[in-house]
């Protein structure tokens, strides 16, 4: 059955899909390129920090980004959103500029910041600029979010995109009402929710089943790699990852059962609907053969050059 923390996390998602189904990303020509982008760079800034250290820059922020950038592309007219889908540099300022607030809601979820996210994430991109703040003392207390002049560097941008573009797409999303989405939901809330109560019972079979720390990393990892294919709800996407990822830990258990008890555990009643769509999505993720994870779970490894432009001009 359904904990309480997973119903809270579908009424939540409830308020930002109105479907089954996400914006939709088969229009967005540069996605994939930005996605493995996205990665690249928290991986390069998370391993300039401190082991251990709390920071921004893990699987959660890239998540957040890209589900601000496909619903702040679905809520434009059509004609504003073919600017960004066919014109190259728009699009990469737009992919920086998410990945910044991404960066920034992720900083204040770790600080545990009591104030509204959009009004944290407003002053941030006003005053929490490390270039405007150089000669401040630190502070340990406070997560630093990179400037945009390093995100730039880090990406090998070309002139064309400045750190007054970035900014002035900054005000634009954080203007825009989806904003609030920044911080919405994600297929890790749901792989977390589910781990944590680590026992479900099916009341169908009446029978438990646990996801360990082991397999809980695998279903994450998998969970990054449906970013690329699915324009699925989290949850969908979330019960596909963590079906895969027992499936893949036993490939001799009952796999109509486990497929059975995993849906039972996240959506409650069966859904005919729902259910081809995390069918779909799991096919794919057993198809495509991600590796097993490593022990630190909550950082990226992309294969990515750390150097990259985001939508390579080679194209």
């Amino acid at each position: 059955m359904k904990t309480t923390m997973i119903v809270r996390l579908l009424e939540k998602e409830a308020l930002l899909f109105q479907s089954s189904v996400a914006p939709n990303i088969k229009c967005d020509p540069w996605r994939e390129k930005v996605i493995h982008w996205f990665f690249t760079v928290v991986s390069v800034l998370g391993r300039n920090q401190s082991a251990g250290a709390r920071h921004p820059f893990n699987r959660a922020t890239v998540h957040h980004t890209i589900a601000l950038m496909d619903n702040y592309l679905a809520s434009l007219s059509c004609e504003r959103s073919a600017q960004f889908r066919h014109d190259r540099v728009a699009y990469q300022v737009l992919a920086t500029s998410c990945l910044l607030l991404g960066m920034r809601s992720e900083s204040s979820r770790l600080e545990g910041a009591q104030k509204e996210p959009s009004t944290e994430m407003k002053r941030s991109t006003k005053i929490r600029n490390m270039d405007q703040h150089a000669c401040e003392p630190p502070n340990d207390e406070v997560l630093e979010i990179p400037h945009i002049s390093s995100i730039l560097r880090i990406s090998a941008a070309p002139n064309s995109i400045s750190e007054a573009t970035i900014l002035t797409m900054v005000q634009e999303i954080t203007s825009s009402r989806v904003f609030s989405q920044a911080n919405s939901v994600t297929a890790l809330n749901f792989v977390e929710a589910f781990a944590r109560n680590s026992t479900h019972t099916s009341s169908s079979s009446h029978r438990s089943i646990t996801l360990d720390q082991s397999q809980a990393r695998n279903a994450c990892r998998l969970a990054d790699a449906a970013l690329f294919c699915s324009s699925c709800k989290p949850s969908v996407i979330a019960c596909a990852a963590i079906t895969a990822a027992l499936l893949r830990a036993d490939p001799d258990q009952d796999i109509g059962l486990i497929r059975q008890r995993v849906f039972h555990s996240v959506f409650g009643d069966h859904d005919d609907t729902l259910w081809k769509l995390v069918r779909d999505v799991e096919a794919w993720l057993l198809r495509v053969g991600i590796a097993h994870p490593r022990n630190d779970d909550n950082q990226v490894h992309p294969r990515t050059p750390p150097a990259m432009h985001v939508v390579p001009e080679e194209e």
